[in-house]
């Protein structure tokens, strides 16, 4: 156990002193190439001797280059362009996995806003059918107490028209099955027999209430639809 406690010293060790090194290594060369060629350097000399002015781009018509040429330290083992490679693969697999990701973003929410509007409907569907069956069921009653021989003193009592929240709630679990196997209601079936009622018997099923006359309705009520009531 001590053994293997120092040799794990010296590994961390040594990894100190290399990581020291090359920081040293680093600064003096950021150093050098900071700081220009002294004048006394023996290549400078030789440089102004053919002619070279310090400032000025090199060639005859000063037409090279004016900075010097930039260096790229390398501190890895792998081969010469090799570090590109493997930047420009990494970029790659970034582009690819970020279209993926957009791809699966855009496709959850179409499926979220598919399945939504698939539940809106259902809902809405459902909606339109018991408000038709309340329809059909208080066009019965107007038509039945029409047949009925009644004296004035027994006109259609308008609070007997009105389907009340326990009576929504009392729908018998027989008749389930049977629903679901009925064809579909549309809003052209509801908007039917809503005018049926409205021009028949001046009753309208949101208001729940049974108007003297055609302009009364017109009058008091707010409209055909459930939205503006």
């Amino acid at each position: 156990m001590n053994e293997t406690n120092k040799k794990l010293h010296w590994k961390e060790k040594r990894k100190l002193k290399q990581v020291e090194k090359q920081k040293e290594e680093e600064e003096h060369r950021m150093e050098g190439l900071v700081s220009s060629i002294p004048s006394s350097n023996i290549g400078f000399k030789m440089l102004q001797q053919m002619g070279y002015t310090p400032g000025v781009a090199l060639g005859k018509h000063a037409q090279g280059t004016l900075e010097p040429v930039k260096i790229e330290l390398k501190h890895s083992r792998s081969g010469l362009g090799r570090d590109a490679l493997e930047r420009e693969v990494a970029s790659k697999k970034a582009r690819k996995l970020a279209i993926e990701l957009e791809k699966r973003s855009t496709r959850e929410n179409e499926l979220r806003t598919e399945f939504q509007e698939r539940r809106r409907n259902f809902w809405q569907t459902q909606k339109i059918t018991r408000d038709y069956r309340k329809a059909c069921t208080t066009l019965a009653q107007l038509e039945e107490s029409i047949k009925l021989p009644l004296s004035p003193a027994e006109n259609v009592d308008n609070s007997l028209l009105e389907v009340t929240k326990d009576e929504k709630q009392e729908e018998p679990e027989e008749d389930t099955a049977e629903e679901n196997e009925e064809e579909e209601v549309t809003a052209e079936d509801l908007l039917e027999i809503l005018e049926r009622l409205r021009s028949q018997f001046h009753y309208c099923l949101y208001c729940g209430y049974q108007y003297e006359s055609a302009e009364t309705l017109a009058t008091c009520c707010p409209g055909l639809e459930e939205d503006v009531h």
